[in-house]
């Protein structure tokens, strides 16, 4: 999985990789329980 996203300041590069590492890390988890949720 490759995420590109462009941000304008610091702050909200900071916030998208916070929320990145979140949805990656629920697909982590959502992959590991064998996709069923």
């Amino acid at each position: 999985i490759v995420l590109t996203q462009t941000c304008d300041t610091q702050e909200e590069r900071d916030m998208a990789e916070q929320g990145s590492g979140m949805l990656l890390d629920g697909l982590e988890g959502f992959l590991a329980d064998g996709g069923r949720g």
